[in-house]
């Protein structure tokens, strides 16, 4: 026992001597940059000119195939969007299989297969490695774009067109890009609706068979594989794959703005602004500054820690995140900073943006701050070497940009040396804080004279979600004496096919129930859309695909229950808010009681016909209800709330094809562009059915 007392003792005055010397008022110099173990590869090439990496990883019995296409960017034109089509359409079946037959394949041997207008990529159990390259191969190799899977394909393209529309961060992408770039630019051009309607098979063929050649062309497989057989698998699959000569585009420099310029993207619904500000910038890993400059976008807005987020939200308030990203590419690339902000602070929060941004380049960035970029930079890079995907992609880099082959060896080592002075110089070089492109997808009403100030001309540029110059839109005024509760009470009348309130409500008391059942098609699959209403305020919507319940919400008058494939949810707050109205067959009558703003805001075109518009808010949710002058009935509806990371979404439906059935009108189609695009067509309403509550429960 003495023993154990005495070297605890020793222990502690060891320890205790140890902590004597330090002098904790001085902060530790960092040690020596650390040496990476990234995994080693071996390369080959076929003699039709593909270029094999092999990554030997056997810690876990699986294999991945990445084959990446190496061709100069295409522009695409007046029908962006066939490249991606024709990546899509080069598994819907080959020579020797169908779709479904690939697919079945895949599945059974529980791996994976996809395919891009850049490659193919697959992953499968090692057992199965000679299956799953027999079948990528002859994916890659034999394709047979069947034209009843290009016009299936074709419709899936044009519901993320129409999402797209209305998509205020997929309208920001796209122009931003086009602002950057130019529309004509193969960075700057996007899919429109316009530009999907005219892609035609020939076209996804015609791509095909010009840029997929092996001469141009990487193989990474990693995994579970040895050099022997990979070469085996790798020469006896893809040997039969012809070379030929792929045309090579020339992508110009798209220049950096002559001064500022605030472009804005009108939506007059959106109760928040998605900003992009940022300029191109001739950046890559070739670079002497690479490091220099991605240590100060880290600095910058790389994430929770940057300067950016710790401003604009955690001083500010303006937003839940704000974020810059430099990106490296081989022609052209680009410097972004990007928030979504409330309306109001919009004009603040650009200028807190150009002060940070100035501050990078004017201002040396402190000792610690560099330091603690420096760390969370490299324990990135070490995260990322637990995929063994990471090293394909470094190898594929090293061959791409000819960089030497000891590059991401000495990846540390080249981050560390990275000086206070290199950083501002990067900032200065990359961040053209005088040139900036600014483009804000919001409510241009409330936004373009704010805005002037930021522009180098004064003048602000309107554009529609397609990128065409046009006015602001506005909510014209109503002539004459008209209220929200007469605009409501018409669209009732409408329903009830009755010409004053009085018939209206005694013909309401006797509806007791409605059924309508309707078709959609969700990803190629059709579905069955079946709504059951009882009076006085019970719902219940089923989506069944092949007769089976895949999703249901229910109501039953106190309480509402989603259930789908990931289990059952009770609903609460807005949701619950929502199913409430939804359940009324006179939901405008519910809204005052329950809580809702309600608004008439003007007159605007739908379809070539004037509409109120009728704005419903509650919480963080809004809406806009359009309902048509002429007829009164309910002809769209603009719902606008926010998603778990207070990223706006907006969700817009459309009413068509009016009815008339036992006396009600109903609509027999119905249109939704919000998370997909889906089109419901109503083939039967029954009323008075006689509805048992069980549907409810």
């Amino acid at each position: 026992m003495k023993k154990i007392v005495a070297i605890c003792t020793l222990g502690l005055l060891t320890i205790t001597s140890v902590f004597a010397q330090v002098d904790r008022s001085v902060m530790p110099k960092p040690g020596k940059a650390r040496t990476p173990k990234i995994a080693s590869y071996e390369t080959f090439t076929l003699e039709n000119g593909l270029q094999v990496f092999v990554i030997e990883n056997h810690k876990l019995p699986k294999v991945t195939f990445s084959l990446v296409l190496n061709n100069d960017p295409i522009v695409e034109g007046d029908k962006a969007g066939y490249t991606s089509l024709a990546g899509s359409l080069i598994k819907a079946g080959t020579k020797t299989m169908t779709k479904d037959e690939i697919n079945e394949k895949i599945d059974f041997m529980g791996a994976n297969l996809s395919t891009s207008a850049s490659g193919i990529y697959a992953s499968c159990l090692s057992r199965y490695t000679a299956d799953v390259v027999s079948i990528m191969a002859d994916v890659v190799i034999n394709p047979t774009f069947p034209a009843e899977e290009f016009e299936k394909e074709k419709k899936l393209l044009e519901g993320s067109a129409k999402r797209n529309q209305d998509d205020p961060s997929a309208i920001s992408g796209n122009i931003y890009g086009a602002t950057l770039f130019g529309k004509e630019h193969a960075y700057g051009e996007f899919l429109t609706l316009s530009s999907v309607e005219i892609i035609t098979l020939k076209d996804c063929k015609n791509y095909y068979n010009t840029y997929f050649k092996p001469n141009v062309a990487y193989l990474a497989i990693v995994g579970d594989i040895s050099l022997a057989e990979a070469k085996k698998l790798a020469t006896t699959k893809f040997g039969a794959w012809s070379k030929g000569t792929v045309p090579t585009n020339k992508i110009t420099k798209a220049a950096s703005t002559a001064g500022s310029q605030v472009t804005i993207v009108d939506r007059a619904s959106s109760v928040q602004s998605v900003l992009k500000i940022g300029n191109v910038v001739d950046y890559n890993v070739t670079k002497e500054d690479y490091f220099a400059a991605k240590i100060a976008n880290h600095i910058l807005g790389g994430g929770s820690s940057g300067r950016l987020f710790q401003n604009l939200r955690e001083d500010k308030a303006y937003t839940y995140g704000a974020y810059s990203g430099l990106s490296s590419d081989e022609y052209v690339g680009k410097f972004t900073a990007s928030a979504q902000v409330r309306t109001e602070v919009t004009d603040s929060a650009i200028t807190e943006f150009l002060t940070e941004i100035k501050r990078m380049c004017t201002e040396d960035v402190s000792a610690k701050a560099l330091q603690d970029a420096k760390n969370e930079i490299a324990g990135s890079f070490g995260r990322s070497l637990e995929q063994a995907q990471t090293v394909a992609s470094f190898a594929i880099n090293i061959a791409n940009y000819k960089l030497s082959k000891d590059f991401y060896n000495n990846y540390l080592t080249n981050l560390d040396k990275v000086t206070i002075a290199d950083v501002k110089a990067a900032a200065k070089k990359y961040f053209n804080v005088n040139n900036l492109d600014i483009v804000v997808v919001g409510k241009g009403t409330e936004l373009a004279d704010k805005l002037k100030a930021f522009d180098a001309d004064g003048e602000v540029t309107i554009l529609d979600s397609e990128g065409n110059e046009t006015e602001l839109v506005t909510i014209r005024p109503i002539e004459g004496d008209v209220t929200v509760e007469e605009v409501f009470n018409k669209r009732i009348m409408a329903f009830t096919q009755t010409s004053d309130l009085k018939s209206a409500n005694k013909k309401l008391k006797k509806l007791k129930d409605v059924t309508t059942k309707g078709q959609a098609t969700i990803q190629g699959a059709a579905i069955d859309v079946l709504t059951y209403k009882k009076a006085p305020n019970k719902i219940a919507v089923n989506i069944m695909y092949q007769g089976t319940v895949v999703q249901k919400q229910t109501y039953n008058g106190t309480a509402g229950k989603s259930v789908s494939m990931q289990g059952k949810k009770d609903m609460e707050g807005d949701e619950l808010d929502e199913m409430k109205i939804q359940a009324s067959f006179t939901p405008e009558r519910l809204y005052k009681d329950n809580g809702y703003a309600v608004e008439l805001l003007g007159l605007e075109e739908v379809n070539g016909s004037d509409a109120y518009v009728v704005s419903v808010s509650k919480g963080d949710a809004t809406s806009k209800v359009y309902y048509d002058v002429k007829s009164g009935l309910q002809v769209k509806s603009l719902t606008t709330a926010k998603d778990a990371e207070g990223n706006e979404v907006t969700s817009i439906t459309t009413f068509s094809d009016f009815k008339v059935v036992d006396g009600y009108m109903f609509s027999h189609k119905t249109s939704i562009d919000g998370a997909q695009a889906l089109d419901i067509v109503i083939s039967e309403v029954s009323v008075n059915s006689k509805l048992s509550d069980d549907l409810f429960n």
